[in-house]
C-alpha cells in the first residue's frame, strides 16, 4: 500500500461562495457541515487527478466555462523520493490547465510555395484524427495504463469473507480446506519479514526495513499507485508472505478512514482491525497494490489464526509486481473490471461506506 495521502487541512471546505447571503443564513449547521464534507470529497478526488463531477450546489449560477473548469482534475505534486501519488503528467512540462497529460497537436506551419500551393489543407475531421493518432502514439511510449488510484482515502477498510474456522488452510490445488498443512502438497513456503533492530514507532522507515530478501519497494508500474513491491527473484506458487502488521484498531470509523486496515473476524463477528497506515508501526505489506484484474493478481489474501497473510497462487517471476485483489466491492468502487476467481478461501474484498459525507484521502 501507499504511504502518502491527501492533506485534508489544505482542501477547500467553504460553501458560502455558492449561495447568496440570505440562502446561506437559512441553511442549518448540520446541512452546512454536510455540504462542506461534499466539497472536500470532490476536491480530494479532483486533486487526485480524477475527472469527478462536482456536487450540484457547486454548479449553481455557474457558466458552462466555469463548470468545465471545476471538472478539470488538479494533479498533485509528487517526487521520486516518496510514495506519493504519481501521474505521467508530473514528468512533462505543464502545457495547459485543461489538458496536462497529452500534448496538443499542432499541424506544422509551412510557408506557401509553388510546390505545395495546391496541397489540400486537412479539414477539421482529418485534424481530429491526426490529434488522436498523435496522443495514442505518446500514450504507447509512456506505457500508461488506466488505473483509477488506490491511495486516496476511500473511507474504507479491507475485509475477508467470514471464515468458519481460521485454523483451517485452503489448498489451491486440492480446492479443499485442511486442519493445518495440506497432506498431499505439503506446507507453504514461508517468507518471513526481515528483522529490524529498531522498535515499531521509532522510525518512519520501519515498514520498509521489514522487507524480506528477494523483494524491493519502488515506484509501481500502475499510474497513481505510488510505491509498489516487486520480486527480485522467482517465487514458486504456494509461497506465504506475512502476516500483515499494524496497529490494532477496534474503532470501525477509524478503520474506514484509514484505507490500510484489514478486518479480523472471530466467531462470525468483527474482532478488530489491523491498521497499517502508520509506516513506523506496520510492515512492507502496506505497499502492496491492488490488482486491476484477476490475471494481474499473483497473491491471495486470507485469514489464518487471527492474522492476515498473502499467498502466491501461481509462480511469481523476477521483475513482477506483487499485486493482491481486494475484491469485487472495492473494485467496483474504483471502477476496476474484474472476473471473480474460483478460489474459495476468504477472498479479499474492500468495503466502502455509502455515506456521501465520507472523506477521501
Amino acid at each position: 500500500m501507499l504511504c502518502s495521502s491527501i492533506n485534508f487541512d489544505n482542501l477547500p471546505s467553504s460553501i458560502s461562495e455558492f449561495f447568496t447571503r440570505e440562502e446561506f443564513d437559512k441553511i442549518s449547521e448540520y446541512e452546512k457541515q454536510h455540504l462542506s464534507n461534499l466539497r472536500q470529497n470532490f476536491e480530494a478526488l479532483r486533486r487526485a487527478g480524477l475527472p469527478v463531477t462536482p456536487p450540484e450546489f457547486m454548479l449553481r449560477n455557474k457558466s458552462e466555462k466555469e463548470k468545465r473548469k471545476l471538472v478539470t482534475p488538479t494533479i498533485l505534486e509528487s517526487s521520486d523520493g516518496s510514495d506519493s501519488e504519481w501521474t505521467p503528467a508530473l514528468e512533462k512540462p505543464r502545457i495547459s490547465q485543461v489538458n496536462q497529460r497529452k500534448r496538443l497537436f499542432q499541424p506544422p506551419k509551412k510557408a506557401p510555395s509553388k510546390d505545395n500551393s495546391n496541397e489540400k489543407v486537412p479539414g477539421p475531421t482529418q485534424q481530429k484524427k491526426q490529434r488522436k493518432e498523435q496522443t495514442d502514439s505518446e500514450d504507447e511510449d509512456e506505457e500508461v495504463h488506466v488505473y483509477p488510484f488506490r491511495k486516496i482515502r476511500m473511507s474504507s477498510y479491507m475485509s475477508l469473507s467470514t471464515p468458519d474456522d481460521d485454523d483451517y488452510l485452503y489448498c489451491e490445488e486440492c480446492r479443499q480446506e485442511y486442519d493445518g498443512d495440506c497432506p498431499i502438497h505439503g506446507p507453504l513456503l514461508l517468507v518471513d519479514d526481515a528483522e529490524v533492530q529498531q522498535c515499531p514507532g521509532e522510525s518512519i522507515e520501519y515498514s520498509k526495513r521489514t522487507l524480506p530478501v528477494g523483494l524491493v519497494i519502488k515506484r509501481s508500474k500502475i499510474p497513481h499507485a505510488g510505491l509498489g513491491v516487486f520480486a527480485l527473484k522467482d517465487f514458486p506458487a504456494r509461497t506465504r508472505f506475512g502476516p500483515y502488521k499494524g496497529k490494532k484498531e477496534v474503532d470501525e470509523t477509524i478503520a474506514h478512514e484509514s484505507g490500510y486496515s484489514w478486518q479480523i473476524m472471530k466467531d462470525g463477528q468483527t474482532s478488530h482491525f489491523v491498521d497499517g497506515k502508520d509506516p513506523s508501526r506496520s510492515n512492507w505489506m502496506r505497499y502492496v497494490n491492488c490488482a486491476r484484474h484477476e490475471d494481474e493478481q499473483c497473491v491471495t489474501a486470507y485469514q489464518y489464526q487471527g492474522d492476515i497473510y498473502y499467498r502466491s497462487h501461481k509462480p511469481i517471476c523476477a521483475g513482477t509486481e506483487i499485486l493482491v485483489y481486494y475484491g469485487d466491492s472495492y473494485a467496483r468502487d474504483l471502477g476496476i473490471n474484474s472476473t471473480k476467481p474460483e478460489r474459495k478461501q476468504h477472498r479479499a474484498k474492500k468495503v466502502q461506506e455509502s455515506s456521501v459525507d465520507a472523506k477521501t484521502d
